[in-house]
């Protein structure tokens, strides 16, 4: 019976739009276990804590996503003005933190995790000293400079929060 109740808690996480409504129908299966009512508690509680962990996952996916291809159309106009060395160094840097926070998701335990997350902010945090050299430069205005610090600035805020909260869960471990 655990080990039904686990794999049904472990499609959980790959559920997107229809998370609402799995819920209940989880909530149900696992009041119908005949589980003693502590365990069956802590099992709902994991399933709700489940699905807030996932949105904040889904919001950096988007945002990281977003920022990725505001870059690469970045990287476009300043290969135009034959601006390549620059164009290359944010083109890389700005595109690898959503491709780490995706590696992080399939990460071979708690610890990969982390590392993962570190990388995307380090990776934020190298694309926004290449956003302000490009500022400084004049290789940029300073309303597209605003708009892409921002959302890169975003994003470092929430990978700071995401890495505080695994490191906790860590050490909770």
């Amino acid at each position: 019976m655990l080990a039904k109740l686990a794999v049904f808690l472990g499609g959980f996480t790959s559920l997107g739009a229809s998370a609402p409504s799995s819920l209940s129908r989880k909530a149900y299966f696992i009041r119908q276990s005949r589980l003693p009512s502590s365990l069956t508690l802590k099992l709902i509680f994991a399933i709700v804590k489940n699905r807030g962990d996932r949105m904040r996952n889904d919001e950096l996916n988007t945002q990281s996503m977003g920022f990725a291809v505001s870059i690469i159309n970045l990287v476009k106009e300043l290969k135009a003005k034959h601006e390549t060395i620059i164009a290359n160094q944010i083109g890389r840097s700005g595109t690898s933190i959503g491709a780490n926070i995706r590696e992080a998701q399939y990460a071979h335990g708690r610890a990969d995790f982390i590392s993962k997350l570190q990388i995307a902010l380090k990776e934020a945090n190298e694309t926004s000293y290449w956003l302000e050299l490009l500022y400084r430069t004049n290789s940029i205005d300073e309303r597209e400079y605003k708009d892409l610090e921002s959302a890169c600035s975003n994003i470092r805020i929430m990978l700071i929060s995401s890495l505080k909260t695994a490191k906790a869960n860590s050490q909770k471990a």
